[in-house]
């Protein structure tokens, strides 16, 4: 219930998950946020994330950014 809860916080709106379903909170460790993150602060993480692995500045980055974008739209969309 208090990950339910720290959805609610984090997005504003309730977002019932499965027990069975774990993706959406192996997501939100994948970006690192806690109960007190907003909608901002994944947005924010996004960011510093393909910035940091962005392959003009990382070579053997592309296939971290390839999976950060995915990612970040599996949650995105689990959000709406």
């Amino acid at each position: 219930e208090s990950k339910h809860r720290a959805y609610y916080e984090l997005y504003g709106e309730e977002i019932r998950f499965s027990s069975s379903n774990k993706e959406p909170f192996q997501l939100l460790q994948f970006f690192q946020l806690n109960d007190n993150s907003s909608r901002t602060d994944l947005r924010r993480k996004y960011k510093e994330l393909l910035k940091k692995y962005h392959p003009d500045l990382n070579k053997a980055g592309l296939e971290k950014t390839k999976e950060i974008i995915e990612k970040y739209k599996k949650l995105s969309s689990l959000l709406k």
